[in-house]
């Protein structure tokens, strides 16, 4: 009977951090863009910024954000203003994964710092999915890449590593984000 709780527990604990981690991947997901407009508006004073999240029909939306059905599968950022310095450009597309690593960091701290693990699992299960969720995040927008087709509403986009990729090492008169239009 002892080994059976152990074993249901398990899978009850299993389940919970795949709940938690599609909920955080939305919520981080929403994070990192953010990361993008505070940047925007750090460097550009940009207030007509909007930030769509996930692919489908429009289920809410408001002057500043569109969450449509399929919410969970990533998002992108639409900003007015644009710019022809580097270093601020790379900044604003550098937002994003600064705030995954803060909240990556911080889930760290809260592990090692609070959390025992015969100490309650669920806080534990929580701040492993924050740790993994916003790793996978920073990750995957850092490799210079042109999303493909699986990853649903960024499809064909360039990932911010990509974009800052392209900044850094584009020597033309005319700003690299430009060549990226022409070549789609």
């Amino acid at each position: 009977m002892g080994t059976n709780v152990k074993i249901e527990t398990r899978v009850i604990m299993g389940t919970l951090q795949w709940v938690f981690m599609l909920i955080f991947l939305f919520i981080f997901t929403l994070a990192h863009e953010l990361g993008h407009a505070a940047m925007s508006r750090i460097f550009f004073n940009d207030k007509a910024w909007v930030i769509v999240m996930g692919s489908g029909k429009p289920i809410i939306q408001t002057k500043r954000l569109i969450i449509n059905a399929w919410f969970f599968i990533g998002g992108y950022i639409i900003w007015a203003t644009e710019t022809r310095e580097k270093y601020k450009h790379v900044l604003r597309c550098a937002g994003g994964f600064i705030v995954n690593l803060i909240f990556a960091a911080i889930s760290i701290l809260f592990i090692l710092h609070y959390v025992r693990i015969d100490y309650i699992p669920v806080w534990w299960e929580i701040a492993d999915a924050v740790f993994l969720v916003n790793v996978y995040l920073a990750v995957l927008t850092i490799i210079p890449i042109t999303y493909p087709a699986l990853f649903g509403v960024t499809a064909g986009m360039p990932s911010d590593g990509l974009t800052i990729w392209r900044l850094l090492t584009y020597k033309g008169e005319k700003d690299a984000s430009e060549d990226e239009e022409q070549d789609e």
